[in-house]
């Protein structure tokens, strides 16, 4: 479910422009997709293949629900890479990313990627963000075998990673490749928690 994301300030604005029967320069669309994110650092790159050249989406650790400025395109695969590093003296916050395909309400949830710093080895206050994917709830035991519950044109459907590199002993990749088991698929927007 989509909740409504315009900020107080923003809420302020816009009834100050009702009042005085003047029209607000950005539209409530604008702010509720909340689309203008470069104030924060980035936590990780959605990357994608167009062309023979790989190009990537910045996803910030800023909260908030966005649209993806490569919305409706298809691919096979899908690369999750790292974005910036943290210079702490703590281990920064773990956030989860919801990656979808359609937008407001009409989304569905493809998988969320789960992203955790770990300490650089060579440098102790510098942290380094890793990533662990997970598809909830898309899979069930029916008659003692695991059955997926999502299906598109009546075929079962699970999200597969297929990048060669191997998880740090938690469980977390440093970068991730994947993509649908029966299709190509698109992401159309994201959610930051």
């Amino acid at each position: 479910m989509v909740t409504n994301i315009i900020t107080p300030c923003w809420r302020i604005a816009l009834l100050m422009a009702v009042i005085s029967g003047l029209h607000p320069v950005i539209t409530i669309a604008e702010i509720e997709t909340n689309n203008v994110q470069y104030d924060a650092p980035t936590l990780l790159k959605l990357g994608y293949r167009d062309k023979d050249k790989i190009k990537t989406l910045r996803v910030t650790s800023k909260r908030g629900y966005y649209r993806s400025p490569a919305e409706a395109r298809m691919h096979r695969k899908w690369k999750i890479l790292p974005g910036a590093n943290i210079e702490s003296s703590r281990q920064p916050r773990l956030r989860i990313v919801s990656l979808y395909k359609g937008t407001n309400r009409n989304r569905v949830l493809i998988c969320k990627i789960i992203v955790r710093y770990f300490r650089d080895p060579e440098n102790k206050t510098r942290w380094v963000p890793y990533f662990q994917l997970n598809q909830e709830h898309l899979a069930i035991r029916r008659n003692g075998q695991w059955n997926p519950v999502t299906t598109i044109r009546g075929v079962p459907t699970l999200v597969v990673i297929t990048s060669t590199t191997l998880p740090n002993p938690y469980g977390y990749y440093s970068s991730l490749e994947f993509g649908l088991t029966n299709q190509q698929t698109k992401i159309d927007s994201w959610l930051v928690q």
